[in-house]
């Protein structure tokens, strides 16, 4: 039979000069093979060395503070989110928040960048932005995204504020630090559900146990931190 027979097997043109060119070359070829295969092995390591935190383990961590500070959600009809900014420099261009990480499947791709100075409350925007500039946890809620404070309270630029997917009503935020003490970013978690705002002082939701809280969960995030 022809189809069992390699040596009279005929290929159809050009796969046939192909065929003899690879044939010839095979050795070469498979060293070119390994060798790809080795380089694209060490852009991995490296890519995972010099990622600033493990992606998994702040996944993790960002998914628990989610379900500690939320843990009633009503998610058809509510957004629930946990957000991991980084300060990001620049020579020349100052500093700014860029989203990292973030929980759950929905609103994970954002391009949203937050001004920061710490020098200057009216270059900070965002709760982020104000957490870091204080250096100190912040609890803001409930807010109405259609009320003319909104902007104020939450420290929102009107073109932030139009460029938003979500308008939260309800935002806790805490910074996190580096191995070293020194400031790395900040933890934000807000909700368009009213329900989920701080509540008296003696209850499970008052600030100061919202506050102590969100620290527990900025520590977990600085053994997650590699730089």
């Amino acid at each position: 039979m022809q189809l069992c027979d390699p040596q009279g097997q005929p290929f159809a043109k050009p796969w046939d000069g192909i065929a003899v060119w690879v044939y010839g070359h095979r050795f070469w070829l498979a060293l070119l093979l390994l060798a790809l295969q080795m380089t694209a092995g060490a852009i991995v390591l490296f890519l995972k060395r010099f990622q600033p935190f493990e992606r998994t383990k702040v996944e993790d961590i960002l998914e628990a503070a989610l379900r500690h500070h939320f843990p009633e959600r009503d998610v058809a009809q509510h957004v629930y989110r946990a957000t991991l900014f980084k300060i990001r420099r620049f020579p020349m261009c100052g500093k700014w928040l860029g989203i990292v990480c973030r929980s759950g499947e929905n609103y994970r791709q954002s391009n949203t960048v937050l001004s920061l100075n710490r020098m200057s409350q009216q270059e900070c925007t965002g709760v982020a932005g104000e957490c870091a500039r204080q250096d100190a946890a912040i609890i803001v809620g409930p807010l109405d995204p259609k009320s003319p404070d909104y902007l104020e309270s939450g420290w929102i630029a009107e073109c932030e504020h139009s460029a938003f997917n979500v308008r939260a009503t309800v935002f806790l935020g805490t910074p996190v630090r580096r191995q070293d003490g020194k400031q790395w970013g900040v933890l934000v978690l807000d909700t368009t559900d009213p329900e989920c705002a701080p509540g008296a002082a003696q209850s499970n939701r008052s600030p100061k146990k919202l506050e102590t809280d969100l620290t527990l969960f900025a520590l977990a995030l600085k053994t997650a931190i590699r730089s």
